[in-house]
């Protein structure tokens, strides 16, 4: 029974050290792929900020996913490397578009309702699963 208890300790730490690699020792959430759409009037908006607010409470070290609409009105989710998805979980949704001003100083005009911009006014909503997870599209309207 002695004889075990090495073999034992070694599958132990071994177990121990996948459960943290999974997790990532840098502290990092796994994330998953997320894609959705953002219509305005029913159009594509195009350049739009999309940014995913953890439900719950909120400090500096909060994960805010975001992403920025294309063409077709389609975006996908950054965490931490470009397009890799978001954290499991249910998220409060904001929608910043607006037009940049000559001399890239601010905004001539925000192109989307004020309430867009705050995630406990939006009124968007959206739960991202332990798996690629494509959304239902945001329709914004005046």
């Amino acid at each position: 029974m002695f004889s075990e208890l090495p073999r034992l300790q070694i599958v132990c730490a071994v177990a121990l050290c996948t459960l943290l690699l999974g997790t990532g020792c840098s502290g990092r959430q796994s994330v998953y792929p997320v894609t959705g759409k953002v219509l305005f009037e029913n159009r594509p908006a195009v350049g739009a900020l999309v940014q995913f607010h953890p439900e719950g409470p909120a400090d500096k070290a909060t994960l805010v996913p975001q992403g920025e609409v294309d063409a077709n009105g389609v975006f996908h989710l950054t965490t931490y490397t470009f397009q890799d998805g978001a954290p499991p979980g249910r998220y409060r949704v904001t929608v910043f578009w607006g037009v940049p001003a000559k001399g890239g100083d601010g905004y001539d005009r925000i192109l989307v309702p004020a309430r867009y911009l705050k995630p406990e006014t939006s009124g968007l909503t959206a739960v991202v699963l332990e798996q690629a997870t494509e959304l239902e599209p945001f329709k914004l309207t005046p």
